[in-house]
């Protein structure tokens, strides 16, 4: 029995040291932050995911087919759908805008201006926003401590699908009084 436990505890050791190690900083709600949001924009088909810049160097229409696969992988992003295309109609303009590197206009300024500049750094950074119309609902930035190769790196999917996590929780911190850190 102890045999066994001391393997389990060996086990789960060296599954955290293969997790990627990343920083979560920059978080932020409105109070408009609600996850029925979620299902509102949900109900009018597929939200559009706008993916400005490319961390790997080539053009942003290179990174987003990744990046759309990598971060409908987060159990978080439910019921919602993303869609780098045309989502056809849509009654209110919900949308998540994920920039790679730094945006000049911070991360609350990317909804009234998804087209801003924004300064590329050496290591996957990245600042995502859920807005509707021009205004921030929830933000969130964050930034692998490790090295990732490219796309198909391992660490490339599991940063976004955290990085989702962390812009979308269950509930507004800020309405329940534990301030905007992550993972409150």
């Amino acid at each position: 029995m102890a045999g066994r436990i001391l393997l389990l505890a060996a086990l789960a050791m060296l599954a955290a040291c293969s997790a990627p190690r990343v920083l979560y900083f920059g978080q932020d709600f409105s109070a408009l932050y609600q996850r029925r949001e979620l299902s509102t924009a949900a109900a009018q088909g597929p939200v559009p995911l706008v993916v400005r810049g490319n961390p790997f160097g080539g053009a942003p229409a290179e990174i987003a087919g990744p990046t759309l696969a990598a971060m409908s992988r987060s159990p978080s992003l439910q019921p919602v759908r993303l869609t780098t295309g045309d989502p056809g109609p849509r009654q209110v303009d919900y949308r998540i805008i994920l920039a790679y590197g730094q945006p000049f206009v911070g991360a609350g300024g990317l909804c009234a201006a998804p087209d801003a500049p924004i300064a590329a750094e050496p290591t996957l950074s990245a600042t995502a926003a859920f807005c509707i119309g021009d205004k921030l609902l929830s933000t969130a930035r964050g930034r692998s401590l490790d090295p990732v190769r490219g796309p198909d790196d391992p660490a490339f999917a599991a940063f976004l699908a955290s990085l989702v996590d962390v812009l979308l929780p269950p509930t507004n911190p800020r309405l329940f009084g534990c301030g905007p850190r992550p993972g409150c």
